[in-house]
């Protein structure tokens, strides 16, 4: 499946790193932890890179 970016994924990045812990709501199948494991992907290989 071909990923899509959204605009929500930059806003949580913003977000997580102001604050020390994010909620994510939405209703059942909107993706949301879909989402949630592909951002982990994208910080955990960042993180990676700083190493």
């Amino acid at each position: 499946m071909r990923h899509i970016p959204r605009e929500l994924e930059r806003q949580i990045l913003k977000a997580a790193k102001v604050f020390p812990a994010v909620v994510l709501t939405g209703p059942r199948g909107a993706g949301k932890t879909w989402l949630l494991r592909r951002l982990r992907a994208l910080v955990w290989r960042d993180f990676l890179k700083e190493l």
